[in-house]
């Protein structure tokens, strides 16, 4: 049948397919929310809200982001101090998978940030966590290499779900963190340095100990002035101790992982 002006009648319609059960990483393949694709306001599709405060619920925001226009805001408030939000589930045996996400937080008071697991959607009691990031007010990449937990991942009955927690202790009000660019990919073999440690601290002297299967490292160490005090190249062990460091004296310590072909992690 034509209309009036003799172009045939039709209606437009929209729908969005449903997310797949379980996803399957390898390494042709890496899990990649950017949330660039997402509606301000709007909540992921494929991820889940274990818990929140329905007041001020997490979801998609474009007041921060890293790189794109757009990030996820968690709320934690005086409601529900701890939201948690899980990522999708996942096929792959967890202790051979990492977790990477960009996180920065809104004030001091937004609490930390927390990588773990959940077993039960419906039941936040059931998160644990693995790595807790103490995040600042600027951009700064996390990973959690979920093999360091491998011992502790085995223990556990079925596939959990990789989750996210804010662990704030607001009383009033709400704050927020943002997170940003979140990945899952298979833990390669030769993993750069991470969970950074400072112990035995003196007035002169500090023991630096991280986390890593690199062959070789690289520590660079300034002082609060930005001045290099000490380059130290090809060090082969996972800790290393500092000495004729100055009283009173705040020092930044990076340590660059090189593989055995001499490759960066």
């Amino acid at each position: 049948n034509c209309g009036t002006d003799g172009t045939s009648q039709w209606i437009l319609g929209t729908f969005t397919t449903q997310c797949l059960d379980e996803l399957t990483i390898d390494e042709q393949n890496t899990y990649v929310e950017d949330f660039e694709s997402y509606q301000v306001s709007d909540f992921p599709n494929c991820l889940t809200m274990v818990s929140q405060d329905d007041n001020h619920p997490s979801n998609v925001a474009s007041i921060y982001a890293n790189g794109g226009t757009k990030a996820l805001a968690m709320y934690a408030s005086a409601n529900c101090q701890k939201p948690i939000i899980a990522l999708p589930k996942f096929t792959n045996d967890l202790s051979t998978i990492k977790n990477s996400l960009y996180a920065r937080y809104e004030s001091a008071n937004s609490g930390s940030l927390q990588i773990g697991y959940i077993t039960d959607l419906e039941d936040s009691s059931t998160f644990v966590a693995l790595k807790t990031i103490e995040a600042s007010s600027t951009w700064k990449k996390y990973t959690a290499d979920l093999d360091y937990y491998a011992e502790q991942l085995q223990q556990v009955e079925g596939t959990p779900y990789i989750a996210i927690r804010q662990n704030s202790g607001v009383t009033s009000s709400y704050n927020f963190y943002y997170i940003d660019s979140v990945q899952v990919m298979i833990t390669p073999d030769c993993k750069g340095p991470s969970d950074l440690t400072v112990s035995n601290l003196t007035a002169t002297s500090a023991n630096l100990s991280w986390l890593s299967t690199a062959a070789t490292f690289n520590i660079t160490v300034k002082d609060e002035n930005n001045t290099e005090v000490a380059s130290l190249t090809d060090i082969t062990e996972t800790n290393y101790d500092l000495t004729e460091l100055t009283t009173l004296t705040t020092y930044t310590v990076t340590i660059a992982g090189f593989c055995s072909d001499g490759t960066p992690t």
